[in-house]
């Protein structure tokens, strides 16, 4: 099984969509949302990709900090927070829970 890691788009829509023409799983390693250049529907963009993409068995991501720092307000807050960030992570919160992962375990890949 060939396996391509992305991470840290920051709403880099365009990075996943390339990503996604890679035969195999795509992994994406969270991060998705937290740019100070990009706007808001470059984030939403990018979830829906992502999204999309897990919900079609191409895909599987798990939650960066900047997502667990919108998820968990309360525990941990990262640079880049903003309360239109956390509207949209608020509005995909039960496909977030639904599909991230905290940790992928795959026998077959040796990173070593």
């Amino acid at each position: 099984m060939k396996y391509t890691f992305v991470g840290d788009l920051h709403g880099k829509w365009e990075q996943a969509e390339k990503a996604l023409e890679n035969d195999g799983t795509i992994i994406f390693l969270g991060d998705l949302i937290d740019s100070y250049d990009r706007d808001y529907k470059d984030h939403e963009k990018c979830y829906d990709l992502v999204l999309d993409a897990i919900r079609d068995g191409k895909a599987r991501c798990v939650y960066g900090n900047h997502e667990l720092s919108y998820i968990l307000p309360h525990i941990h807050r990262c640079s880049g927070y903003t309360r239109d960030y956390q509207y949209l992570i608020n509005s995909i919160k039960p496909e977030l829970t639904r599909h991230f992962e905290y940790y992928i375990w795959e026998p077959e890949i040796n990173l070593l």
